[in-house]
Formats: C-alpha cells, structure tokens, sequence
C-alpha cells in the first residue's frame, strides 16, 4: 500500500514510483554501503543510453563509414520529498531502480547517482529536478519493492 492510499482499483499505480535513497559511506567507493536519506517519490524519470558516433570520411571527404560506442547512461529527473522527514538530496546521493527489462521481460536494476540538484520550494512540499547518471559498476543493486515496501 502506498503513502495515503485509499482504494486502488485493481492494483494500478498512478504517478511515478517510490525509492529509498542513500548517502555513501565512503564515497571514493560506493560498494561498500550508505546512510538511507528516505523514501521519495520519483515523479519522471528519462535516462538515456548515451553513445558516441564516429565519422570516417575517405579521402576526398566524402563518406566512408562510421561506427557507434556505447556511452553512459544519463538523463533528468524529478523527484518529490517530504519537508519534514527527508532531507535534501545531493551530488553523489543515489537510489537503486528497475526501470527497464531486457529480452525476456527480467527486470533490470540499475543505480542511478544524482548530480546538479536544485532545491525550488513549491506548495506544501519539495519537488526537486535533477540530473541522473547509471553507475554502471554499482553491485549489490537492489531496488525498492513497491510491493511490500522494502
């Protein structure tokens, strides 16, 4: 069930998902665990698998191929806090997400790490946007279960 829920029809969630983010430790290694900041609500979410595109024209200048690199995974959020009991979010803060599935429909987790926050006031609570990077050598990623809210 979720915060304030009072009937949901046939088990449909409405309006982004719940996290639980964290402060690392010891930053200069994420691995090793962090300090939960709080459950938050992420409004929208749009990573974006990055890529760099190479040209190679001939010698005449005219086209003679191109290849791609796989980039990181980088895109813009919005994230929702409570005043009272969840603190601001900054660079380096992270939470654990499954946003994606692969081609057999498995869930892929992923951790996503906060970088340039702003902190606007709006009516009643906070609605932060931010921008997101996957770590792609995070372990142990474990995403909240909306489900039984761990």
């Amino acid at each position: 069930m979720y915060p304030n829920s009072k009937y949901n029809s046939g088990n449909v969630p409405h309006g982004g998902i719940y996290v639980d983010c964290y402060r690392p430790n010891d930053p200069e290694n994420p691995n090793a665990g962090g300090t939960k900041l709080g459950t938050y609500r992420v409004e929208s979410i749009s990573p974006k698998p990055g890529a760099i595109l190479t040209k190679r024209p001939d010698i005449d200048g005219g086209k003679g191929g191109w290849f791609i690199i796989d980039g990181d995974t980088e895109g813009n959020a919005v994230i929702q806090r409570n005043v009272a009991t969840t603190p601001t979010l900054d660079n380096g803060d992270y939470f654990d997400a499954a946003l994606g599935v692969d081609a057999v429909g498995a869930p892929i987790a992923e951790r996503f790490v906060i970088h340039g926050p702003d902190r606007p006031a709006d009516a009643g609570y906070r609605k932060m946007s931010l921008s997101i990077i996957v770590d792609q050598n995070a372990i142990n990623v474990v995403p909240r279960d909306p489900l039984n809210g761990n």
